[in-house]
């Protein structure tokens, strides 16, 4: 199912053709069960994840799986596709925030109150970008999420208290993201869009071992969704992370097996 919030006097009819258009102002939730499911979409900065079983989500360059423990962020306009196969349904709950959400919360929690008081609707004109990588589901944002879920499942949809929760999970997310960044600034590359970077493909690399380690990987295919040298790829991977990319796999299959 799909509820859309938008603000008041605001005219926006969406169209089957395209009913999350990344221009409007509206936030827009999904949730629902389904077995088999695929589509192609694009959409605003989103949140995914699922309960009771896991989706996989491909964007050209990644591969994510995504279910109980995490949930994967994907800004705006990032095409991509999702797939659900199961044999039993599973529970879908995904957010598209309104154009300029996360960045009126980062506003709210950066500026001082002098600014905020002088101006309440003031716009920041620079887009926030998260990295786009799969996220734990911990007790940070998880309760978050399933409070959320919980509330919309009964049929709680008053905008009052679902916008409230909405801005405490973007607060919870910018969190997160600043976290990131404090991981970036560990790596040792001099140029601090090189560090960015170089840990965007890090990531990529490693949700895609987290979501195909029950087949069989090659070095080389792994370094190649990192879009780095093997070499490259094996120091910087295990300087980010404290442990090989074997390392990591043959952990994962581990836990698997457990």
């Amino acid at each position: 199912m799909l509820v859309t919030f938008k603000p008041e006097n605001y005219d926006y009819q969406p169209s089957r053709a395209q009913p999350l258009d990344p221009s409007c102002r509206c936030t827009h939730i999904i949730y629902g069960r389904n077995k088999q499911y695929f589509a192609n979409w694009a959409g605003n900065l989103s949140l995914k994840t699922f309960y009771g079983g896991k989706a996989f989500y491909d964007t050209g360059l990644g591969r994510y799986e995504v279910g109980e423990d995490n949930f994967l962020i994907l800004n705006e306009k990032q095409p991509y596709s999702i797939t659900i196969d199961t044999s039993e349904k599973i529970q879908s709950f995904c957010i598209f925030f309104e154009k300029g959400f996360a960045e009126e919360v980062l506003q709210g929690l950066t500026k001082e109150e002098e600014f905020l008081l002088d101006n309440p609707n003031n716009q920041s004109n620079v887009p926030i970008d998260f990295v786009q990588r799969l996220y734990p589901k911990d007790a940070l944002i998880g309760p978050d999420l399933a409070n959320l879920l919980t509330s919309i499942n009964q049929g709680n949809l008053e905008e009052f208290a679902v916008r409230e929760q909405l801005h405490q999970i973007m607060q919870k997310m910018l969190r997160v993201r600043s976290r990131v960044f404090t991981e970036i600034d560990k790596l040792a590359a001099k140029r601090s869009a090189t560090r960015e970077e170089l840990y965007k493909r890090l990531y990529r690399a490693r949700d895609f071992l987290e979501s195909s380690f029950t087949q069989k990987i090659t070095l080389s295919q792994t370094a190649g969704i990192a879009c780095l040298s093997q070499n490259h790829f094996l120091r910087t991977f295990n300087q980010l992370f404290g442990q090989t990319p074997n390392q990591y796999l043959t952990r994962l299959r581990l836990k698997k097996a457990r």
